[in-house]
């Protein structure tokens, strides 16, 4: 090697050395270090990747920098939990969740609390959707389809033997006779199947009885909000990539909400931003797919979308308009989700109903046939797009 200028390189590399060292000890002080303002945290497992956490540390150092930490490996845990229990298809190799229920009808089983006060607030509102199992299972395969030759075996709108599956299970679905579960105290339940269902699915080949579908994440959210606060983290905002939101402060935060709606050029679109004084939770419904959510809707060649909200009645999906939010400064997650699913799951929008909800406090968004509708008299309507105008609901006063 040539060993001309030595000492020159020697201090050139010893220069290149220190500016590394330092860049290196930057980059490991500012990533362990938390400084104040907003920040994501990210779960690596789980249902993490569905669910976006931004929480406000106020302090900064060393004391924020162990919250985070804390916050980090709770909620890493949380969506770990969550998933597990809520799974119809995970086999857990101890412990009970969902699928472990599923394949073992008739037995008593005990469950997690936060699956078994699930089906506690299900049946409060009488909310039979989750036996809708088979169902969801159906629309899942028909939104991954590659083509509309390979979605008609999958669509109950044109394969008749898969419409004639949809009402059969629907039928069997909204019988407690045929299907129900049964709660019996310290967390022990048991899935009741009858023999007939029994033998039907068998036929089938259904292994699933039980799935909460599309509103599984409205449970779930509201479980994270109720975990995250027990252990004293109230300033930050949980949201899920399908549409539902919580926010962990006391008071209601101003914000401003996008509602996207469907383009018919075959786009999701936001129809119109609003200037919201009160939202602490809210319940998004969407009719069609949302960038990075494959598997939830199918998108024919003709336009027409397929989607996971199922009408009880037959099995169909339907919806009675492309979007619908549903918001509230002192609701759950699942509260919203109850009082919107009947509104949405329909041939047309009550609006009559719609509005009524102003009285217990429960605000809406919708896009109908080009027009942005909003209940509540504080909302600020802003950035409509092209060709679509915003309509004021009547609204009643909280009762």
């Amino acid at each position: 090697m040539d060993e001309r200028h030595f000492s020159r390189r020697m201090i050139a590399f010893l220069l290149c050395l220190a500016v590394a060292v330092a860049a290196l000890g930057y980059g490991v002080y500012s990533w362990l270090n938390t400084e104040p303002g907003w920040v994501t945290i990210e779960a690596r497992g789980g249902c993490g990747p569905e669910f976006t956490f931004r929480y406000l540390f106020t302090q900064g150092g060393m004391e924020d920098t162990d919250r985070h930490r804390t916050l980090r490996n709770l909620f890493d845990r949380l969506t770990i939990q969550a998933y597990r229990q809520f799974s119809p298809a995970e086999v857990l190799e101890e412990g009970t969740n969902l699928q472990y229920i599923n394949a073992h009808p008739n037995q008593n089983v005990q469950v997690e609390p936060v699956l078994y006060q699930a089906f506690e607030q299900a049946q409060a509102y009488e909310d039979r959707s989750v036996y809708l199992g088979p169902l969801y299972g159906l629309y899942t395969d028909l939104a991954y389809s590659q083509d509309d030759g390979e979605a008609r075996g999958y669509d109950p709108y044109e394969s008749p033997e898969q419409a004639a599956f949809c009402q059969t299970v629907a039928d069997f679905a909204r019988d407690p006779a045929a299907v129900n579960v049964k709660l019996l105290g310290d967390n022990t339940l048991r899935l009741e199947v009858s023999p007939a269902y029994l033998s039907y699915a068998q036929d089938q080949g259904v292994e699933t009885f039980l799935d909460f579908g599309w509103q599984r994440n409205a449970y779930i959210i509201d479980y994270f909000a109720k975990e995250l606060a027990s252990q004293g983290f109230t300033s930050g905002v949980l949201t899920s990539t399908d549409g539902f939101s919580r926010s962990l402060f006391a008071g209601a935060e101003p914000s401003l909400y996008s509602l996207y709606t469907w383009h018919e050029e075959g786009r999701a679109v936001v129809a119109g931003q609003v200037q919201l004084d009160q939202i602490g939770g809210a319940a998004d419904f969407r009719a069609f797919p949302m960038p990075g959510q494959e598997g939830r809707c199918y998108v024919r060649e003709d336009g027409q979308i397929r989607h996971p909200y199922v009408d009880p009645e037959d099995g169909l999906c339907r919806a009675a308009v492309p979007a619908l939010v549903l918001y509230a400064p002192d609701k759950t997650c699942v509260q919203l989700m109850e009082q919107g699913r009947r509104l949405f799951i329909a041939q047309n929008l009550d609006r009559t109903a719609l509005a009524a909800l102003t009285g217990e406090g429960i605000y809406a968004l919708a896009v109908e046939n080009g027009t942005l509708l909003h209940s509540d008299p504080a909302a600020e309507v802003q950035e409509l797009y092209s060709g679509y105008e915003a309509q004021a609901l009547p609204y009643s006063k909280r009762t």
